[in-house]
């Protein structure tokens, strides 16, 4: 190459620098985690990068100041909008895209001069590396947010849940070794289980009457997931189910935690059902280590397609407490005020069938009394005659109502009131009849459970078919 050329060549290529073409650098993160990850990469790459106003049709608009949920009780504050980067001519935004999923993703765009371009291209990578390694959502117990129309709202942040104050999962003891196989073990020795050739993608259905221990063993899982890395994710819909996929996808191993499954797959199959199927048999998440997870007060009204082995693994069934599970509660919510070797088998007997709001009501009632007989109040001591009584008024409390309604102005019978009064109570499986002989077969195995007064004998066979 002749002096001359090579002169010729680096005008060119001057002149090629002073171009100005566009940005489009996506970060495959959801919008928010993006834009921390964005704002703490100008930081420490050039100390701190400029807002400035974005032109428009009714004049400038200033850069937004924006607050989103970074945890618990925690907030992160970020510019949104428009930047200017030291020694660079042009200017970076911040905004989201969608991938060709429909995944809503981080997006740098902007315009700079193309002799720029590379130090927006590392500007790029870095925010994606602290996106991996330093995710506020990764790892962490979350609520999706969805609009009125029960979709996925991507304007507005997802909330944390706080576990700080759970209460103690208890349950009957073959209720908590399924809870402990089925949900926990896979999250807990995940390596386990892949090195035993056992998905971790699994499908589950928790199914029982309100208040028998369904959420809080979400929350048991939301805090083994915290532990051990995993991504809780909680869908107030099940709408919403298939965005909720396309978030679990990217902050694998997750859960994602949805409640009331039969108000979509009961009835008729329809486009919503069908959508639901799709989602859980999608071809995106099939290798992916996400867990369904499933509620449903109702399951008899579940369609059978929804429940076929590679869709749903596991179902465990969530009774009102037995015998000896209402003594662990009463002993729970009682702490020091119960004796260790008190016996509590009256107050056990009175509220065998009872869901854990109810022992929990009983035992702060119980307290009340105690003070009522002139207890001191730094060592209040709960006897079984305490809660018996508190349980007895708590009884009538229920009876009353339906006295005043079902019973007296329908003309029911005592019967009818007392019916009407343990389905309160107990929810309307509670009731002194066999409720279900049913056959839900992955395999040959069986569900089956016979009940005589409210759960006093109660029987299963889940899932293993030497039972049957």
């Amino acid at each position: 190459m002749s002096a001359g050329e090579a002169v010729e060549h680096l005008k060119r290529l001057q002149k090629l620098g002073e171009r100005v073409v566009g940005v489009n650098e996506l970060v495959k993160v959801y919008p928010f985690d993006g834009a921390v990850a964005f704002m703490k990469a100008m930081q420490r790459k050039f100390g701190w990068a400029q807002p400035v106003p974005t032109p428009g049709f009714f004049g400038d608009r200033a850069p937004a100041t924006v607050s989103i949920e970074s945890g618990p009780n925690e907030t992160a504050t970020i510019f949104w909008g428009r930047f200017e980067i030291p020694g660079v001519d042009g200017y970076v935004e911040c905004g989201f895209s969608r991938t060709d999923d429909n995944e809503p993703v981080f997006e740098i765009g902007g315009e700079v001069k193309q002799a720029h371009l590379a130090v927006v291209a590392e500007l790029a990578q870095l925010t994606r590396q602290i996106a991996r390694d330093e995710s506020i959502y990764r790892g962490k117990a979350l609520r999706l947010r969805i609009n009125e129309d029960g979709d996925i709202n991507v304007n507005a942040a997802p909330g944390f849940i706080d576990l700080r104050n759970r209460t103690e999962l208890i349950l009957p003891d073959l209720v908590d070794a399924s809870v402990r196989a089925n949900l926990l073990t896979p999250i807990e020795r995940t390596d386990a289980c892949r090195r035993a050739g056992i998905p971790v993608k699994r499908g589950v259905i928790l199914s029982g009457p309100p208040g028998t221990g369904k959420t809080l063993a979400a929350f048991e899982v939301a805090h083994k997931c915290i532990e051990n890395g995993w991504t809780f994710i909680l869908v107030p819909k099940c709408k919403s189910l298939a965005d909720a996929m396309l978030f679990a996808t990217r902050y694998a191993p997750a859960v994602v935690f949805a409640e009331d499954i039969d108000q979509i797959t009961s009835g008729d199959r329809n486009e919503a059902f069908n959508h639901l199927l799709n989602t859980v048999d999608g071809v995106n998440t099939k290798n992916q280590d996400v867990m369904l997870v499933f509620t449903t007060n109702h399951l008899g009204n579940i369609e059978r397609t929804m429940v076929r082995p590679g869709r749903i693994d596991a179902i465990i069934e969530f009774p009102p407490p037995d015998h000896a599970t209402i003594e662990r509660f009463l002993r729970y919510y009682g702490g020091s005020l119960i004796e260790p070797d008190m016996s509590l088998m009256r107050s056990c007997d009175a509220l065998e069938g009872a869901i854990p709001a109810i022992v929990r009501e009983a035992v702060e009632r119980a307290k009340l009394y105690a003070l009522s007989r002139g207890a001191d109040p730094d060592h209040i001591r709960l006897t079984d005659d305490d809660i018996l009584v508190a349980v007895k008024t708590m009884e009538a409390h229920t009876v009353l109502p339906q006295q005043a309604g079902e019973g007296r102005d329908a003309g029911g019978t005592g019967r009818d009131r007392s019916q009407g009064a343990a389905d309160r109570r107990y929810g309307s499986h509670g009731r002194n009849q066999v409720r279900h002989q049913t056959d839900r077969r992955p395999g040959s195995g069986v569900i089956a459970y016979t009940l005589h007064r409210p759960y006093r004998d109660y029987t299963i066979r889940a899932l293993f078919p030497f039972l049957s």
